[in-house]
């Protein structure tokens, strides 16, 4: 409700005020609150009755199309992960062996891979609502090259450590 300039109260006409709309949805639905799972059907109020929750009414997609993006942040992470622990490795094993002075000449092909899958991260979370617009095709194709970028970049490393470590 608003006030108007003489005092009295009128409905309010903007888009986020939907009780009338969330009430008349309970009145024909059986629903629960996402708090307590107390049961909302017949609701008078726009709070549940159970523990006081102040309840609203959103309109969302059945069907967010996170599967993609999930999946292509975790062949990311994970390329990042496996440059971290090899990092940690040789940064441990120097450190032990007394070799700190060398060690940026044996691990700096890890810090470049840190740097590259970081970033690839950060831009692919960026991405998150562009890519649920894109046709499923495009999101499976993009969430399958992120886990071949991680794998190239994975076997690319080993190749590295075995040739000039090793």
């Amino acid at each position: 409700m608003t006030n108007t300039s003489e005092g009295t109260s009128t409905p309010a006409t903007t888009a986020g005020d939907t009780s009338d709309l969330l009430l008349a949805l309970l009145a024909r639905r059986d629903a629960t609150c996402p708090l307590c799972g107390y049961s909302l059907k017949g609701l008078t109020t726009s709070k549940c009755p159970e523990c006081g929750t102040e309840l609203e009414l959103h309109i969302r997609p059945t069907h967010p199309r996170m599967a993609a993006w999930t999946t292509g942040l975790v062949g990311l992470a994970s390329g990042f992960g496996f440059y971290l622990i090899i990092l940690g490795f040789f940064t441990w094993a120097a450190i032990l062996d007394g070799h700190v002075g060398d060690l940026f000449t044996e691990v700096w092909p890890m810090w470049l891979g840190l740097w590259v899958y970081g970033g690839l991260v950060l831009v692919w979370t960026k991405l998150m609502r562009w890519l649920r617009r894109c046709t499923r095709r495009t999101r499976i194709l993009l969430a399958v090259s992120c886990w071949g970028f991680t794998a190239g970049g994975s076997v690319a490393l080993i190749w590295l450590l075995l040739v000039v470590v090793f």
